[in-house]
């Protein structure tokens, strides 16, 4: 059964997340994209201890890990999303992060292998 979306599935304003302007605009779209206010509140404890990018990469993934454990899968996902979107290149773990967030993500919308289609882009 497909979900029927409704108004208030979809959040409005912008919350205050992290004193950096950058970092607290992306915060906001992983909740907007998941309007868990779980994750909502959450957030906003790492925005009052996260003070650089290495932080912030930490605890989302911690968060990813707990969310997991949880069976919130979408919720872990998202937090693996904002850790591989804050990681430089150079970051080991950033491939990884991104695969977790793609799988995570397929299954929490149920979209199978035949499902999915690459396309490819020069």
């Amino acid at each position: 059964m497909t979900k029927k979306w409704q108004p208030d599935d979809f959040p409005v304003g912008l919350y205050e997340l992290h004193p950096d302007a950058s970092v607290n605009f992306h915060m906001n779209v992983f909740y907007n994209w998941t309007n868990d206010n779980v994750l909502l509140e959450e957030m906003r404890e790492v925005g009052k201890t996260a003070h650089n990018y290495e932080t912030l990469i930490k605890r989302f993934i911690e968060l990813g890990d707990e969310s997991l454990k949880k069976g919130a899968r979408l919720r872990a996902a998202f937090y693996f999303r904002g850790a591989e979107f804050f990681s430089p290149q150079s970051n080991s773990l950033k491939q990884n992060l991104r695969d977790q967030f793609i799988q995570l993500s397929k299954e929490a919308y149920g979209i199978t292998d035949e499902q999915h289609y690459l396309i490819p882009y020069e």
